[in-house]
C-alpha cells in the first residue's frame, strides 16, 4: 500500500499550480516552481556532501524561505531535518549539535561565524549549489516511516531531549488538519514562530501540503504587535497560530486599536493554558471569529487535541479553555498512578496512542522506554506515550487541562493550581496582565510571587488586591510578593520566559510587599 507523505503534497502543487504564490518575505514572493527548483538543486548539494537515507540535517537559520527549502531538500534525500533556533545560547546549541551529530549544517552566511564545529557547514549561496541541477528524482514512496525531524525540547535533567518524528506521523497530522478546517489553495498563512519548535509545523508543512500562501513575519516585526498586525492585514492573512501569552498582548492592542481583521478565518491558541477570560475579551471585538485551542506534546506530532471555539459556544464556567477531542487515528486514554482508567470526571494522566505517536527520543532508549510504554489496553502491539500531564473528561467528551503532575506546586501542603490565582489577578480592574510563580525557599517551603502588568494610568493598592483576593481564595493561595513590570517577558518561541521573570526580580524591579 502506498502512503501519501506531505512532501508529495507539495511537490503536486509544484506541477498543478507551479505559478501560484507559496512564500511571501519582506517584499519578495516565491512561487512553488521556486521553492520546488531551490529545493531541488539543495538536495542534489546534499547529495554531493553524502547526505543518506535515514541520517539528520541541520538547518541555522532565520526564518526565511531558505528555511524551507532546506526542509523540502532534506526530505528529498531521504534524510531528517533539525531545525535550530539562531536565539539559542551557543552553549546549548553545541550540546544539541553533538548530541544529534547531524551529517552537515545548512546555514547562512551571516551565521558562518556563529558555529564552532567540524561538522560541514554549507549554505544555499555557495557557488557550487547554483552549479546543481534543479530537477531531482526522490523516491518519496520509501519515506513514509522513516524520520521526518528532529525537534529538542527541554529534559527534567537539564539536558535537552530530541523527539524524533517520522513521515507517518506528519502526514496523519497534517492531512487531518487540512480536511477538518477545511484549508485551500486560497488560505494565507502566518508563519511568526521559530522552526526549531513543532508550534511552527502547522504553519508551514499544512499550507504548503494545500496549495496554499505563507507569509513570513521576521523575528523583530513579531515582537512590535503594531508592525504585525499590518502585516496580517495587509497580505490578508487567513490563518495565525499564536501561544496563549502572545495572545495576551494581542488582545490588549485590539482592544485599544481594533484592526480589521476581516480576512482572518481561523485564530489557533496553542503551547500553554488558554484562559477563558482573554477569549471572553476577544470576542468583545470580534464576535464571529473561529478559535481553535490545540493541545498536543512533541512527542505526539504537534497537536493530539483541538477544540474549535465560537462565541456562543465558549464555556464561560470555566476558568480555563478545554483542550477537546483528539485527532484522527489518535486514542486517549486518563489513568490513575497505577495506570488503571478512571471514570469520566476524575483527574488522572493522559496516555496517548495511535498514529501521531513518535518514534521515541534520539540516542536515549531508556528514556524512550520509560515515556513510551506498551499499550496494556489493547490486544495490539501498539505504544502509549506517557504525557506526564493532568486532565480531566467533561460531560461532552472533550479534555479539560489541570497542570503538570511533575510541576504540581504545594502552599502549607496544599495543591495550588497557579492559573487559578492568575486568574483572580486579571479580574481586578488595574490590572492588565498576571503571572505566577512559585519560589522554593531553602527550608524546602514554597511562595507565590505574582507578576503584574497595570493597566494604563492604573495605580497598585496591594492592600486592596489582597483584600478582593481574600474574597475569592484560601489564604495559602494569596502571593506573598508583587512585582510590577512593563511586559511579561516571552521566549523565542512564544512561552513566558521564567528565568527573564527571576531575573528582573534579581534586578530589583518595583516590588510591593508587605
Amino acid at each position: 500500500m502506498t502512503h501519501l507523505i506531505s512532501l508529495q503534497a507539495i511537490q503536486e502543487q509544484s506541477i498543478k499550480n507551479p505559478d501560484s504564490i507559496a512564500v511571501c518575505h519582506d517584499d519578495q514572493s516565491f512561487s512553488y516552481r521556486d521553492l520546488e527548483k531551490c529545493a531541488n538543486r539543495l538536495a542534489h548539494y546534499l547529495e554531493r556532501h553524502e547526505v543518506h537515507q535515514g541520517e539528520i540535517v541541520a538547518l541555522y537559520m532565520r526564518r526565511s524561505f531558505d528555511v524551507l527549502v532546506g526542509m523540502l531538500a532534506v526530505w528529498k534525500v531521504g534524510a531528517a531535518y533539525l531545525s535550530l533556533d539562531f536565539e539559542t545560547p551557543l552553549a546549548r546549541l553545541k550540546g544539541i549539535i553533538n548530541q544529534a551529530n547531524p551529517k552537515c549544517i545548512v546555514t547562512e552566511p551571516a551565521l558562518l561565524n556563529n558555529l564552532s564545529t567540524e561538522i560541514p557547514l554549507l549554505t544555499c549561496h555557495d557557488l557550487d549549489y547554483f552549479k546543481c541541477d534543479d530537477e531531482y528524482h526522490c523516491h518519496d514512496e520509501r519515506l513514509y516511516q522513516e524520520p521526518a525531524y528532529l525537534i529538542y525540547t527541554s529534559g527534567s535533567t537539564g539536558q535537552p531531549k530530541g523527539v524524533l518524528v517520522n513521515h507517518a506521523n506528519l502526514s496523519n497530522y497534517l492531512f487531518w488538519f487540512n480536511e477538518h478546517f477545511k484549508i485551500t489553495h486560497q488560505d494565507i498563512f502566518s508563519f511568526n514562530s521559530s522552526p526549531a519548535f513543532d508550534f511552527a509545523v502547522t504553519c508551514i508543512h499544512a499550507p504548503l501540503a494545500a496549495g496554499a500562501r505563507i507569509v513570513i513575519t521576521s523575528e523583530a516585526d513579531v515582537l512590535d504587535i503594531e508592525t504585525y498586525c499590518h502585516q496580517l492585514i495587509e497580505n490578508k492573512v487567513t490563518f495565525v497560530k499564536w501561544t496563549p501569552s502572545y495572545f495576551k498582548f494581542l488582545v490588549q492592542y485590539v482592544e485599544k486599536k481594533r484592526p480589521n481583521f476581516s480576512s482572518l478565518r481561523y485564530l489557533m491558541i496553542a503551547g500553554e493554558e488558554l484562559l477563558t477570560a482573554y477569549v471572553e475579551r476577544w470576542y468583545a471585538v470580534y464576535p464571529s471569529h473561529a478559535i481553535i485551542n490545540e493541545y498536543g506534546p512533541t512527542e505526539t506530532t504537534v497537536g493530539i487535541t483541538t477544540n474549535l471555539l465560537t462565541k456562543s459556544n465558549l464555556d464561560r464556567t470555566l476558568k480555563t479553555v478545554p483542550i477537546g477531542q483528539a485527532v484522527r487515528n489518535s486514542r486517549l486514554y486518563v489513568v490513575d498512578e497505577n495506570n488503571r482508567p478512571v471514570e469520566q470526571g476524575e483527574v488522572g494522566e493522559l496516555l496517548i496512542g495511535g498514529a501521531s505517536v513518535a518514534c521515541g527520543y534520539y540516542k536515549a532508549p531508556e528514556l524512550t522506554r520509560e515515556r513510551f510504554i506498551k499499550n496494556p489496553f489493547s490486544a495490539e502491539d501498539d505504544i502509549l506515550y506517557r504525557t506526564g500531564d493532568l486532565v480531566k473528561q467533561l460531560p461532552d467528551k472533550s479534555f479539560l487541562y489541570l497542570g503538570r503532575i511533575d510541576n504540581q506546586v504545594k502552599i502549607n501542603g496544599y495543591r495550588v493550581e497557579l492559573n487559578e490565582v492568575e486568574y483572580c489577578l486579571l479580574r481586578q480592574t488595574s490590572i492588565e496582565h498576571a503571572y505566577i510563580l512559585a519560589k522554593k525557599h531553602e527550608d524546602g517551603h514554597q511562595s507565590l510571587e505574582a507578576y503584574v502588568v497595570l493597566k494604563p494610568q492604573a495605580t497598585f493598592n496591594e492592600a486592596e488586591i489582597r483584600n478582593r483576593l481574600s474574597q475569592q481564595l484560601p489564604q495559602f493561595m494569596i502571593p506573598q510578593h508583587y512585582y510590577l513590570i512593563d511586559r511579561i517577558p516571552l521566549t523565542p518561541n512564544g512561552k513566558v520566559d521564567h528565568s527573564a521573570l527571576v531575573q528582573m526580580r534579581k534586578l530589583g524591579v518595583k516590588e510591593n510587599a508587605e
